[in-house]
């Protein structure tokens, strides 16, 4: 076998069932009529805004629009956008990657077992973003949960007593819940936006939350494990 043929099974393992962390800013729709007239002007202020906040953080705007359309329609994440824009986060899954890789790599030599693609997917593992370094991704999503998932095919050394070869195939997924908690505000041009506003568009029944999702390209490896 070479490292570029394909196996029969060479399929990444489908991320484990994700569930959210909190119970949100509280049940869609769940404020009196008569309590809403304070979000309705709130939300337009904001939809006024929205092009302003696009034009510093496009990511977080996009998401805030996705909020405001008031459907709770799963949102698709660019992962690969956010994994350029976050070299940390490349770094954090591509750690977890490698030490997939090397718990196969030991596995193969113990047992002489090369040759077989071996599929591999880890748990969900928070990732907050920073607020400096990352602005546009704070004010987008706060925090993901991230988790891995490859196939690995382990080839004996080229010569006695050296590294054996892998050929990997590898993928992140990414999923979060877009909610507001209180207790944060910040400003977007001439306009403050605080979290409990946010989320009173959740109970108002004029926004609604809804779950992220995404998953990065398929990257691969072919060579000596790092």
């Amino acid at each position: 076998d070479k490292p570029a043929d394909k196996h029969p099974g060479d399929t990444i393992p489908a991320p484990p069932p994700w569930a959210k962390h909190d119970g949100g800013a509280g049940d869609w729709g769940s404020q009196p009529w008569y309590a809403r007239g304070d979000d309705a002007a709130f939300k337009a202020a904001i939809e006024a805004g929205l092009p302003v906040i696009g034009l510093k953080w496009p990511h977080a705007a996009d998401l805030m629009d996705h909020y405001l359309d008031n459907t709770g329609t799963p949102y698709k994440l660019d992962v690969n956008s956010m994994m350029n824009d976050i070299p940390q986060m490349r770094a954090r899954a591509d750690a977890k990657v490698n030490d997939e890789v090397n718990r196969i790599v030991a596995d193969a030599a113990a047992t002489g077992q090369y040759g077989q693609p071996v599929a591999f997917r880890t748990g969900w593992d928070g990732y907050y973003m920073d607020a400096e370094a990352n602005p546009d991704w704070y004010h987008a999503v706060g925090g993901v949960d991230m988790s891995v998932g490859g196939v690995v095919t382990v080839y004996p050394p080229d010569t006695p007593g050296g590294p054996p070869r892998v050929h990997v195939e590898s993928q992140v997924n990414v999923a979060d819940q877009y909610n507001w908690d209180e207790g944060k505000e910040t400003k977007a041009g001439p306009i403050t936006i605080t979290d409990k506003d946010m989320g009173g568009l959740q109970t108002a029944g004029m926004a609604r939350e809804f779950e992220i999702a995404g998953a990065s390209s398929v990257a691969t490896y072919d060579g000596v494990p790092r």
